[in-house]
């Protein structure tokens, strides 16, 4: 799903560097109003691996369409001695820098939880106090086990 906005580049339209919303847009933008072709600009994100470790998440915001560029810079990071891979994310929707930095944190989160992978430091276990005496030891030595793989994983880097 594509998610951008469109800009009015007509000096003399009255939505000129107006941001229009664009959801599964196309490759040209025009104007609602004039009906002139505008600017057309696009989020944009790394390609991100499974078995990597993110780090680092910078986030591009604050879009100004008359210089046609970035204006600031979030970098959400998790510890500054670890060792890993960056992330770049650049959004013309993102205009504050409190949202740019809640957005940075989302996707530190979301690319070190491993969505889509069944890996053993990735699942989630769910400890519930209704059961069983013998089943809750099993849940509590499972995550043991993850806990520690992990702090293993992350003083590798």
């Amino acid at each position: 799903m594509s998610r951008g906005v469109g800009y009015c580049e007509n000096t003399r339209c009255m939505d000129f560097h107006k941001g229009v919303f664009m959801l599964n847009y196309s490759v040209q933008f025009y104007c609602p109003v004039c009906r002139s072709p505008g600017h057309l600009v696009g989020e944009q994100r790394d390609e991100a691996t499974d078995d990597a470790l993110y780090t680092i998440v910078v986030v591009n915001f604050n879009y100004s369409p008359a210089e046609k560029r970035y204006r600031s810079r979030a970098i959400v990071q998790m510890h500054p001695t670890r060792k890993g891979e960056v992330y770049t994310y650049s959004s013309p929707l993102i205009i504050t820098e409190a949202r740019a930095l809640k957005m940075g944190e989302s996707l530190l989160a979301a690319l070190n939880s491993g969505v889509g992978v069944n890996d053993l430091l990735k699942g989630e276990t769910v400890l519930s106090f209704d059961q069983p005496a013998d089943e809750f030891k099993v849940a509590l030595k499972q995550l043991e086990v993850r806990l520690g793989e992990r702090e293993r994983r992350l003083n590798e880097y």
